[in-house]
């Protein structure tokens, strides 16, 4: 599994990596219900076990700490949503990453069915033309796939 790789691997490179997690299950299920969406399976392990931080340079965003919700900025899922909400992000949509050009990569959690399985694609949003491209399978193939890249 591709979440399984990269979680080992940012594990493995502690001095390419800083994350803030773990991130506790209540906190998750509160970020969840203050979005009102599920994270897909494999988002939920990366947050769970890494919260939010980066790797190689690659910033991905998530849960910021086990007591708040809302942060002030980058990389807080919940402060970064809600404030692209107001500039047309769909409501199934979770940023999860900087393109780099204005365009951000989220998880379009439209047809999430709370299985095992992450159904959840990984796509290119962008907020000037509030268009969208298809670009992974799910959350761990966009990292795992990344971060080879970047390696």
């Amino acid at each position: 599994m591709s979440i399984e790789k990269a979680l080992s691997f940012i594990h493995e490179n502690p001095d390419s990596a800083d994350f803030v997690g773990p991130i506790l299950e209540a906190q998750i299920q509160k970020t969840e219900a203050f979005l009102n969406l599920t994270f897909p399976p494999t988002y939920r392990k990366f947050v769970s076990e890494l919260g939010c931080g980066d790797i190689l340079g690659l910033e991905l965003f998530g849960i910021v700490s086990n007591t708040e919700l809302m942060g002030t900025g980058i990389p807080c899922v919940t402060w970064l949503t809600t404030n692209l909400r107001n500039e047309e992000l769909p409501q199934h949509f979770i940023p999860i990453a900087d393109v780099g050009d204005g365009q951000y990569y989220v998880i379009d959690t439209q047809n999430h069915n709370r299985s095992q399985t992450d159904t959840c694609p990984v796509l290119i949003w962008d907020p000037a033309t509030l268009e969208t491209t298809p670009e992974f399978e799910n959350f761990g193939t966009f990292l795992w796939e990344v971060i080879g890249e970047l390696g």
